[in-house]
This record gives C-alpha cells, sequence and structure tokens, in this order.
C-alpha cells in the first residue's frame, strides 16, 4: 500500500490502540510464529506529527518462520511483495477498502536485521529527546508541504535527519 498524498497531522491518542487493535486481529491467524510485534515509525513516538498510518513490525527469529506467515497474513487478506529493496524486512500489502481496520503498513522482520534495528533506534530516540523530536516534525512537515504527492521525495527529505538519528542512537549505547 503506498500513500498517494502525503498528509502530516498531529499525534492522535488514539494511534496506540489502533496497532492493538490491529494485533488483536492478526494474533488468531499468527500466534506462535513470531517473536515479537512492534510498533514503529512516527505513530509510536507519542507528540510527533505523523502520517496516520501505523507502522507494524513482526519480528521473527530465523527466515525459516517467514513462509508461515505468508501463508497465515494471506488468510487476512495480506500478501507479501518481498524486501522492495530492504534486506530482511518483507513488506506485505493488504485493500484497505476491506478492512475496519486503521490503516497500516506491515512487515515482517529478522531480529538481527539492520531494519529492525533502525525501526527501534529512531522511535526509541525521538521518544526520548524532545528537541530531535521537534526538530523532525518541523522537517515532515516540510517535506509534506513540498512533495505532497512525491513519496520517494519526501522520504529522500528525511533521510539525512533520520541517519543523523541512527548514529546518535549508537553513540548512546
Amino acid at each position: 500500500m503506498r500513500a498517494e498524498h502525503i498528509e502530516v497531522i498531529p499525534y492522535q491518542a488514539t494511534w496506540p490502540l489502533a496497532f492493538k487493535q490491529i494485533v488483536a486481529h492478526l494474533m488468531p491467524s499468527i500466534a506462535g510464529s513470531f517473536t515479537r510485534i512492534e510498533h514503529v515509525g512516527s505513530t509510536a513516538v507519542p507528540g510527533l506529527v505523523a502520517k496516520p498510518i501505523i507502522d507494524i513490525d513482526i519480528v521473527i527469529a530465523q527466515v525459516s518462520q517467514l513462509q508461515t506467515l505468508i501463508t497465515s497474513l494471506a488468510k487476512l487478506g495480506y500478501y507479501c511483495e518481498g524486501e522492495l529493496g530492504v534486506s530482511q524486512r518483507y513488506a506485505f500489502s493488504y485493500e484497505p477498502t476491506t478492512s475496519a481496520l486503521k490503516l497500516h503498513h506491515l512487515y515482517v522482520c529478522l531480529a538481527d536485521s539492520l531494519a529492525l534495528r533502525h525501526h527501534l533506534a529512531l522511535r526509541d530516540y525521538l521518544r526520548t529527546h524532545r528537541a530531535a523530536r521537534e526538530q523532525y516534525a518541523q522537517i515532515k512537515l516540510q517535506g509534506a508541504q513540498l512533495f505532497a504527492n512525491d513519496i520517494e521525495q519526501y522520504n529522500r527529505y528525511k533521510a539525512d535527519f533520520i541517519t543523523d538519528i541512527y548514529r546518535l542512537a549508537a553513540a548512546e549505547k
């Protein structure tokens, strides 16, 4: 699922609940086939502006678990799009018109993958560093204004800041 128009809105206190509702929807089909599920992305950072789309990482210990998840998620209307250029992060799409759930991006990530480490580092750093969160909010708002219909340009606009956060988060460990 790709955004056609980029909308960045103020933080919504309902986003953590929406994450829990999506997980509750998934659980009967995927229980026992993953390590944990993480709410990532801007909607997982209290106080941060975001596109109103919940980002979810289902974490697996071994790639051998992936096929079980692909099969289980397919029964719920999800289909695997593959890595889409991000190693060890498998993207899943669905038809949002057929779901009563909040719009979301669903990924399966290997527990030791760089993709998962990046998702968690960005989320956790922004949760604990107000100045960085505020700076990122401004970048997101400016990017959405400049590139309202071009997700690739919007993502490139944010990329340097995000890379800096990865570096800062790693330096704190």
